[in-house]
């Protein structure tokens, strides 16, 4: 996704730190909640914080609760309405954070902590596989060998789709729409660095300051 926003013309980097989705008190029911560390997210210039990796659905000592959320979106939760999204530098801050929201009843809620910044990078193409690390990326490794220029084809794919030069891919099962990118793998990680205008060099990452003129 960062690629794809940067290729559409769009400031952007990764933020690294943590986040901790809370879902309060409701009934007769307390304060449940998971945590992401490592967690990755973008930060986008005039746009704010996307995260779409939250999950709606968890697990807490093997009971199983669910909370209304798709995303974190230009710094918001959505659906809106539904939670309030918090970000913070500073780990004291966030650690009160965490345990205030965690007894405000009825009330959702996405905190996050920003420890570091990380500038889109060629590497993001080529070691895509090992980067992403998914169960998908696993069975695309045992179909058909490292993914990350499937990955690649992909990227291609939805900049032309968004451009309306290329038809979308969701009408096919998933397995032939895998295997249609296949085809257009050869030389995707080139033509996908052309399009970004990115380069190979080593990754560069500092702590969050480095997000300067992109708004969280």
């Amino acid at each position: 996704m960062a690629l794809l926003i940067r290729a559409l013309g769009y400031k952007t980097v990764l933020i690294h730190g943590e986040a901790h989705f809370i879902k309060g008190p409701n009934g007769n029911s307390g304060s449940v909640s998971y945590f992401q560390r490592p967690h990755t997210w973008l930060a986008v210039e005039n746009v704010g914080a996307i995260d779409v990796s939250a999950r709606a659905k968890f697990r807490v000592g093997g009971d199983r609760f669910q909370t209304a959320i798709t995303c974190v979106f230009a710094d918001a939760w959505l659906p809106r309405g539904r939670g309030a999204s918090h970000f913070f530098t500073d780990a004291d801050a966030y650690a009160r954070a965490v345990d205030d929201l965690s007894g405000r009843r009825n009330q959702l809620s996405a905190v996050y902590l920003i420890q570091e910044a990380e500038q889109l990078h060629g590497g993001l193409l080529s070691r895509a596989a090992g980067w992403i690390g998914s169960p998908l990326t696993k069975q695309l490794d045992s179909s058909y060998g490292n993914p990350s220029d499937l990955y690649a084809a992909l990227l291609l794919h939805l900049y032309s789709y968004l451009a309306g030069d290329a038809p979308s891919l969701t009408r096919l099962p998933v397995e032939q729409s895998w295997a249609q990118l296949a085809h257009a793998r050869v030389g995707a990680i080139d033509r996908a660095r052309q399009m970004t205008g990115l380069s190979e060099p080593s990754v560069v990452r500092a702590p969050a300051k480095m997000a300067e003129g992109v708004r969280l």
